[in-house]
């Protein structure tokens, strides 16, 4: 579990690194660390997809990606450290039982990515789809060995990027780290929302949904990041100004959902309303 914690800290690492550079680059205006890292999931996910094509994804492609982001760092690090340390105001702000809620699902979500996964899925075709990516890349007509291994996703793509493959065969659990930034962003979003308003938020009652969450926390399923970043997209839609920051931030986490699972086209209707 010691170890997991560890690779937690290292994503987290290159994704908001990545994030910090999309928010640069595309001109977006925000200090919330927790979209930044989501926005980095993105960045992670399209680049490493792209490089899947040509390359397996192995400790060579790792290592260069490291590489990158040392880089990137340094290029953006007073952003990424002014982010972090507006986060940790944040939560040094949220009341006692808004922290004890945050412990619970931290360690719980490392509790039970430390466990076997049992979703059917993970067994008929997450596992299989991610060694192959780890092992050769994208292949073509891999399929026609068996139906199951045409059922990809870009998020398997970043999943095997990230499961240190060349460490050990264990660290499939990006969605347990996914439920611990969402679950952060809720809870400091409905703190805000109940000072100013000393009303009850719809968004602090997506936590309670936790409890059928942590079925997927140490399965490499999309299902689960569909479901929170969803909610992260609804909310500033409905709450946040209608300035161009918020609605790219909208439009980067609907592409990020589209280019995950294209059924979530739906929502896009927010995006051209």
């Amino acid at each position: 579990m010691a170890l997991l914690f560890l690779t937690w800290i290292l994503l987290l690492f290159f994704f908001i690194t990545t994030g910090a550079t999309i928010l640069k680059l595309l001109r977006i205006k925000t200090t919330n660390a927790l979209l930044t890292i989501l926005i980095g999931l993105f960045g992670q996910c399209f680049v490493l997809t792209c490089c899947s094509f040509f390359l397996k994804l192995g400790l060579t492609l790792f290592l260069i990606n490291f590489s990158i982001q040392i880089a990137l760092f340094a290029w953006q690090r007073y952003a990424i450290v002014s982010q972090i340390k507006e986060t940790i105001l944040d939560v040094k702000g949220l009341a006692k039982w808004s922290k004890l809620v945050l412990l619970l699902v931290f360690v719980i979500s490392l509790l039970k990515c430390a466990q076997l996964p049992f979703i059917i899925d993970n067994e008929s075709y997450y596992i299989q789809t991610i060694k192959w990516l780890n092992e050769y890349g994208f292949v073509k007509g891999l399929a026609n060995l068996h139906i199951f291994l045409a059922q990809n996703s870009p998020f398997h793509v970043l999943q095997a990027g990230f499961n240190f493959s060349f460490i050990s065969d264990q660290f499939n659990d990006l969605n347990g780290f996914v439920l611990v930034v969402c679950s952060l962003y809720f809870i400091i979003e409905f703190e805000k929302q109940f000072k100013q308003n000393n009303k009850t938020h719809w968004i602090g009652l997506v936590l309670i949904f936790n409890i059928l969450f942590f079925q997927f926390v140490n399965t490499p399923s999309p299902d689960l990041i569909i479901i929170l970043v969803s909610q992260i997209i609804l909310y500033i839609y409905i709450e946040k100004e209608n300035d161009s920051s918020n609605f790219k931030v909208i439009c980067l986490l609907f592409l990020f959902l589209f280019f995950i699972k294209i059924t979530i086209a739906p929502i896009g209707l927010l995006v051209l309303f």
